[in-house]
């Protein structure tokens, strides 16, 4: 991540509800990814994309990785 922004693995910051659901801050829908335990991926329905939150896995897999794992 860009120095100044949050890591794109840990969670939004609260915000107003936008949607009808009860938990304010958490997305409607969300996936991780884990490996031996530790987490590698994560998708939120508020951002739209899939990101990864392991130093390996964003060495090595370009962007056109996650935009196709944005589209599952």
């Amino acid at each position: 991540p860009t120095p100044g922004t949050p890591h794109p693995c840990l969670p939004p910051a609260p915000r107003p509800p936008t949607s009808n659901h009860s938990l304010p801050g958490v997305p409607q829908f969300l996936a991780v990814g884990y490996i031996d335990g530790n987490l590698i991926s994560r998708y939120n329905s508020e951002t739209g994309k899939a990101v990864s939150c392991a130093d390996w896995m964003a060495d090595n897999l370009d962007q056109q990785y996650w935009d196709a794992e944005t589209q599952i």
